[in-house]
Order: C-alpha cells, then structure tokens, then sequence
C-alpha cells in the first residue's frame, strides 16, 4: 500500500526493485497526477493487479501504446486497463480521469 502525497508523480518514483506495490492511494483531499509507462510497469515481474485508488480531480495519464480498456472486467468502484506489453490488469478508481480516454 502506497500513500502519495500532492502533486505530480511518474510510477517509477513510487516503485523500486527491492518492493512490490500492489496498490497506490491518491485519496488525500488534493489533485495528484500519475503517470504509468508500460516498462516501468514490466519491472513489476511478480505482480498480476495494480490498484489505483483517487478522487475527482485525480489524474491518471496511461503513456505509451498498446492499453486497453477490458469494460467487462470493470467493477462497481474500478475501470480495468491493460497493456499488450504486460500480463497486468490496473484497476483505477472510477473517480479518476484517466488518459488517454478509451
């Protein structure tokens, strides 16, 4: 479980080798925005779900190619991404904007 503070963050401050996040918590009353690269998300060899969790006016911006949104594998509190270039579902809040909108 990862707490973020306000503001701006790439993913890859957030994880590192020696730890496996499994979920990011946005929800602090401020505007975030995260950005997620597919490649940083690979490094995350052991991880198959990453959690987002936000609130409106977060922002999370998906970078590169190849994400998809799986709508049938959407909850009542998440939309679900993934990314041909990793086996990962992300679960991101549906408080959150995310970009690219698809």
């Amino acid at each position: 479980h990862h707490l973020v503070d306000e503001g701006k963050f790439d993913i890859s401050e957030i994880i590192n080798d020696s730890s496996v996040v499994d979920n990011i918590n946005m929800v602090n009353g401020e505007v975030n925005q995260l950005n997620i690269d597919i490649d940083d998300i690979t490094d995350m060899n052991d991880l198959d779900n990453l959690e987002i969790f936000g609130e409106d006016g977060d922002k999370v911006t998906l970078e590169g190619n190849n994400w998809s949104h799986n709508t049938a594998d959407d909850t009542a509190d998440f939309n679900v991404y993934t990314n041909t270039g990793a086996n990962i579902k992300i679960y991101i809040d549906d408080d959150i904007d995310v970009t690219p909108d698809i």
